[in-house]
């Protein structure tokens, strides 16, 4: 009866061992989560942080009709977190995400100005965003940038990659104070118009960066900071109230990616 216990239970623990590495991504997850959260209420008896996870998973619930639900993951949510600053800088405005196949990551203008866009085709009246993070402090890559976007393009197979003007606002995000600092003082910005470059400093976003080994966006283990997500709800909210605005650009848009000409 004991040797039939005993084969029992190596059978179950065998069976068990199978489903954890069938399943090793999750209970990496879970570890990563619950980590964290105990390291801070030991260390500050309340956290102030959360993981990269319950960042995705809180916000996919919002579902909004804006293409920010395609940057919703860990790859692209710097350049959301770029967006959500953007919108809050110019509340009044209507700042909108553009599809993946723009030639530009957003664009705004004042709602009260929209009919006159369409009628007149006043293309002056749009202020158009491209937004990218740098890892380095490696200040080459923005003459490269600036030569990408400080031109209109006619866009490939399917219209992809449409640009009907240059980039207003071409905004360089770092993810270290460090990075930052050495761009201040390496790069003359003066000297570049159109587009302007906006060097912002996303150091505050996270308690703590791992980057993916493979592709360039974010890891499990990274932390964001609580007003990092309050941010960003605050973009959805915004998102959330101007959803009819947002149907009508996207219908817009998709029938011509040159709007407003």
């Amino acid at each position: 009866m004991f040797n039939q216990i005993i084969i029992i239970f190596i059978i179950y623990y065998i069976i068990f061992i199978i489903h954890v590495f069938q399943h090793i991504y999750f209970y990496e997850l879970f570890f990563h989560i619950y980590q964290s959260k105990l390291v801070s209420f030991f260390l500050n008896h309340s956290y102030t942080t959360i993981t990269l996870l319950e960042v995705v998973i809180h916000f996919r619930k919002m579902a909004p009709k804006s293409h920010a639900s395609e940057l919703l993951n860990f790859r692209s949510l710097p350049e959301l977190f770029q967006h959500a600053r953007t919108a809050a800088k110019n509340p009044k405005d209507y700042y909108h995400i553009s599809a993946p196949h723009q030639g530009y990551d957003a664009l705004s203008f004042n709602p009260n100005n929209l009919q006159k866009i369409e009628i007149e085709k006043n293309i002056g009246l749009l202020t158009f965003h491209e937004k990218k993070m740098i890892k380095s402090s490696k200040t080459d890559k923005i003459v490269q940038l600036v030569k990408e976007y400080s031109v209109t393009k006619s866009g490939r197979e399917g219209n992809q990659g449409a640009r009907p003007d240059p980039v207003d606002y071409l905004e360089v995000g770092l993810f270290s104070r460090e990075d930052y600092n050495n761009f201040v003082k390496e790069v003359d910005l003066s000297i570049y118009k159109k587009p302007s470059i906006i060097l912002e400093d996303y150091s505050n976003i996270y308690a703590k960066i791992v980057f993916h080994h493979k592709h360039s966006g974010l890891g499990y283990g990274t932390i964001v900071n609580d007003s990092a997500f309050e941010e960003l709800k605050w973009f959805y909210n915004f998102l959330e109230k101007n959803e009819e605005m947002c149907l009508y650009l996207n219908d817009l848009l998709e029938k011509n990616p040159y709007f407003p000409l």
